[in-house]
């Protein structure tokens, strides 16, 4: 329940990102991506659509994703996703070696999708 709640608060702050930073929507204008997110076990799913300059998502899986961003558990990918959530730099790449992150589909996507959390962290995680 936590994980589904997470990317349901992820899909938000896409969408607020988008109305508050223009590079972010530069960002979001480059590619067309449709991207699942779930649980190893199938029992939480997400889909994003990146589509029109504009971010779309809803619950459970989509048969047309070209990639998906796989958790080993609910558990380890709330923890990772709160992680990211406090920018926590590397979470990503951590949960990718350890294997609580599996990738799974188009890289070009993936990485895409990557520079899109990446900018979302740049809009609120100023360096200081």
């Amino acid at each position: 329940m936590k994980l589904s709640l997470l990317m349901a608060g992820l899909y938000r702050l896409f969408q607020f990102s988008a109305c508050i930073s223009s590079p972010f929507r530069q960002k979001l204008n480059e590619k067309e991506v449709i991207l699942v997110m779930k649980s190893k076990d199938d029992r939480i799913s997400r889909t994003f659509r990146f589509q029109d300059n504009r971010v779309r998502s809803k619950s459970g899986p989509s048969q047309d994703a070209i990639c998906k961003l796989i958790w080993k558990t609910p558990e380890r990918g709330a923890k990772i996703m709160i992680d990211i959530g406090m920018g926590k730099p590397r979470a990503i790449e951590k949960a990718i070696m350890k294997g609580d992150l599996m990738l799974e589909g188009d890289a070009v996507s993936i990485k895409w999708f990557l520079e899109v959390i990446g900018k979302v962290r740049s809009i609120y995680f100023r360096r200081k």
